[in-house]
C-alpha cells in the first residue's frame, strides 16, 4: 500500500467509532471494577495500546487481544526494559569539560569572577592587550550555545526510543513525568542534567512515587530550575518548597503560606556539584519546625513523607494520571477512590495503573474516543502503527 494510503487507513482506523465496545458503555463510567472477560476483544486492546502506549500494528493489537486483559495490562504495566537492549545510550559528543564548573548564573558574574580570580570556566584572562577577558566570555556563549544544540540532539534520541521502544508505558510515563517536573534548558543550561532527569524518569517512572519525589527534589536538574543554591539557613528560599507542593505533590490549596516557610527551612542545605546532589550541613537550618500540623526537627526528606500522609497528595497525583490516561472530566467520588487505591498500594504508579486500564471505566463510552493527542503523542503513534 502507497505511505500516504497507509497513513489515512491509520487515521480513519485510530478515529472512526469503534464497534467491538460492549453495549453497557454508559452504565460502566466511573466503575472501577474490572472488565469482564466476555468482553475483551481486538477493539478493547486497541484502545489498551493507544492509551498506556502509543497504539500498535494490527497484529500487535492482536496479540494483546489474544491475552485476555489482565495478562494483556501486566505485560504493558509491569514490562521487562531489558526487552530494550536493542536501544543505544545517548551518544555524548564530549563537549562538556570540567573547567565550565560550577557553570556561572550570568555573562557578568562570569567576567566578575575571571577579573578577581584572573581565570573563569577553565580559560586563563589575557595577561596583556585589549579585552582581556574576552576569551572567558567567547567560552561562556561557547557552552549556552553547545548545551542547546545537545538538549535537540537529546530530544531527536528520546523521540526514536518513543518510536522503536518495546516498552512504550516507559516511555509513555517519561513523557507524563516530564511534563509534571517540569524543567527547561534555559534556566538549567546543561543538556547533561536535563538527559539524567529523563533517564530517571525512566528507571522510576512507574515505582514508588514517594522514592520518585525524593529523587526528583535532590535532582540537579531541579535543583538548578528551583533556585536551590540560594536556599540556606538564616535566608531560606520559598520557591523550591513550594513548587513541590503546589505542582509535584498536592495542588493549590492544601497547605499554608506557613507550612511553605517551614518547608523551604528543612530543605535549606540542599545543593549539588556538577551532576551530584550534595548536602551542605552548615546551611542546613536544623531548628524545630511546624509543618502540615507536625512539628520537629525536620530536613527535605522528612517534609517529602510527611506530605505523602495527606490524602489529597494521593488524589492530586492519582487525578493527575488519571486525565492523561482516560479523560478530563473526573469527578470528585472517583477522585476520591483513585487516591484510596493509590495509598493502599503504598503509592506504587504501576499498581494504580493497573487498576485504572482493567477498569470499566476506562472503558467505558466516557472514555473511549476522547482524547486529542499532542504533537508528539500524534508524531509517534503515527509512526508506530505505521510499523
Amino acid at each position: 500500500m502507497p505511505l500516504l494510503a497507509s497513513f489515512f487507513a491509520v487515521f480513519l482506523a485510530t478515529t472512526l467509532p469503534t464497534a467491538g465496545f460492549p453495549q453497557q458503555l454508559d452504565s460502566w463510567q466511573s466503575d472501577l471494577s474490572p472488565i469482564p472477560s466476555a468482553n475483551w476483544n481486538y477493539d478493547t486492546a486497541a484502545h489498551l495500546l493507544e492509551r498506556a502506549g502509543f497504539g500498535g500494528t494490527p497484529a500487535q493489537i492482536q496479540t494483546l487481544a489474544e491475552m485476555g486483559a489482565t495478562q494483556a495490562v501486566a505485560y504493558l504495566v509491569r514490562f521487562d526494559a531489558s526487552t530494550n537492549s536493542h536501544l543505544s545510550a545517548f551518544d555524548h559528543s564530549g563537549i562538556h569539560d570540567p573547567g565550565l564548573e560550577p557553570f556561572p548564573p550570568s555573562r557578568p558574574a562570569t567576567t566578575n569572577l575571571a577579573r578577581e580570580t584572573g581565570e573563569a570556566l577553565g580559560i586563563k584572562v589575557k595577561p596583556t592587550g585589549n579585552r582581556r577577558l574576552q576569551p572567558v566570555v567567547n567560552k561562556f556563549f561557547y557552552w549556552l550555545r553547545a548545551s542547546r544544540l545537545e538538549t535537540e540532539r537529546v530530544a531527536y534520541w528520546w523521540a526514536n526510543r518513543m518510536v522503536s521502544s518495546e516498552t512504550p508505558l516507559q516511555e509513555k510515563m517519561a513523557l507524563f513525568w516530564h511534563g509534571h517536573y517540569a524543567v527547561n534548558e534555559g534556566k538549567v543550561r546543561d543538556y547533561r542534567k536535563l538527559l539524567n532527569e529523563l533517564e530517571l524518569f525512566h528507571a522510576m517512572g512507574t515505582g514508588s512515587f514517594r522514592d520518585l519525589m525524593l529523587a526528583v527534589a535532590q535532582d540537579p536538574g531541579m535543583l538548578a530550575f528551583l533556585d536551590a543554591g540560594v536556599n540556606v539557613k538564616g535566608a531560606p528560599n520559598e520557591n523550591f518548597a513550594r513548587e513541590i507542593m503546589e505542582l509535584f505533590t498536592m495542588g493549590v490549596g492544601n497547605y499554608s503560606e506557613e507550612d511553605i516557610r517551614e518547608a523551604a527551612r528543612a530543605f535549606t542545605g540542599w545543593n549539588f556539584v556538577d551532576l551530584e546532589f550534595v548536602f551542605n550541613e552548615d546551611q542546613h537550618d536544623d531548628g524545630v519546625k511546624t509543618f502540615l500540623g507536625r512539628t520537629g526537627n525536620f530536613d527535605g526528606e522528612d517534609i517529602i513523607d510527611i506530605i505523602m500522609e495527606q490524602p489529597v497528595t494521593a488524589e492530586y497525583i492519582a487525578g493527575k494520571l488519571y486525565r492523561f490516561f482516560v479523560r478530563d472530566d473526573l469527578s470528585s467520588a472517583l477522585q476520591s477512590e483513585l487516591g484510596i487505591v493509590f495509598r493502599n498500594a503504598d503509592y506504587e504508579i504501576a499498581a494504580l495503573l493497573e487498576t485504572v486500564f482493567l477498569s470499566r471505566d476506562f472503558y467505558s463510552q466516557a472514555s473511549v474516543g476522547t482524547h486529542i493527542k499532542g504533537p508528539v503523542e500524534l508524531a509517534v503513534s503515527t509512526y508506530r502503527k505505521l510499523g
